[in-house]
């Protein structure tokens, strides 16, 4: 069963794909339970094929069609195939608009040696501001609720912490509907969907997909657009990595979580991605359903 989570949010400084959100679960995990629990219900969530998809505007699908992509030229000569190649490029639905606006903030830095701010130093960082009037959501597919009800916990406490980083000056405020108290709630229409048969089997990945060597194994990526996305921690600085953005269409036998561990000065990142296939036959209705 496939499960939903709605949400408003104001402001975020990251991007919420796929890999992003499991971070800030598997960051309250260990910040609500100890070393050894914590790991032990990561690799619950892998045990039970738990996928998760990107943030997503509730009701829209990222693109319209895989067909799309198949450039086939008019033109006989090699100009007006240069040409027409370049309209064709320009006029490519690879974008997934979240009606989103950027906003400049201007900083100063911390002294963290000795808590004060330093002179002389400000500079200018991005936010991600949401309309205040959409719904957004993600979705959860998973083979055990027990999963469920732990990552249920942990977006209750998210939800007063914020997500994502620079929390501590009001970024990532978000607010989860709930039904008796519930995040999570069943969707029944994206079950029919995910399991699904799709012509020529290709399928919507609603999930940004790390470029991992078991995923392109895996995974054979149909259309797509290549992102590189770059993080660190107070403690260490996280190693880049590229995926394909929410919205790629792929050819996939079974979708799955991949985990890979990342070590460094003693600390452990865990990184996850996963596919989250979904028929495409309902995406040639102008991506919505």
């Amino acid at each position: 069963m496939i499960y939903r989570a709605d949400f408003r949010i104001k402001s975020s400084k990251v991007k919420l794909i796929s890999p992003v959100i499991f971070a800030n679960i598997a960051k309250t995990y260990f910040e609500i339970l100890d070393e050894g629990e914590a790991l032990l219900q990561i690799q619950k969530l892998l045990a039970s094929n738990t996928l998760i998809s990107d943030m997503l505007l509730f009701g829209e699908f990222p693109i319209n069609s895989v067909y799309a992509e198949r450039f086939k030229p008019n033109a006989s000569d090699t100009k007006g195939k240069r040409d027409e190649y370049r309209k064709w490029k320009k006029n490519r639905k690879l974008n997934y608009f979240l009606k989103e606006t950027e906003n400049m903030r201007r900083r100063i830095r911390i002294d963290r040696n000795t808590g004060v701010a330093e002179e002389k130093y400000l500079f200018n960082e991005v936010e991600k501001w949401y309309n205040e009037n959409s719904i957004y959501c993600f979705y959860v597919y998973t083979l055990d609720k027990q999963v469920l009800q732990l990552m249920e916990l942990a977006l209750k406490v998210i939800e007063l912490t914020g997500i994502g980083v620079d929390t501590s000056i009001g970024v990532g405020q978000i607010e989860f509907y709930k039904e008796n108290g519930k995040i999570f709630k069943e969707d029944r229409l994206l079950s029919q969907l995910f399991n699904k048969e799709s012509s020529e089997d290709y399928k919507l990945n609603l999930a940004s997909t790390i470029l991992f060597k078991e995923v392109i194994e895996d995974v054979e990526f149909i259309r797509y657009k290549i992102q590189r996305y770059d993080s660190r921690s107070l403690e260490i600085v996280k190693p880049p990595y590229f995926y394909a953005e929410v919205g790629n269409v792929i050819k996939v036998k079974k979708a799955k979580p991949y985990l890979q561990k990342y070590s460094n000065k003693g600390s452990n990142i865990f990184i996850y991605t996963c596919t989250f296939p979904i028929s495409l036959d309902i995406a040639e209705k102008e991506g919505k359903w």
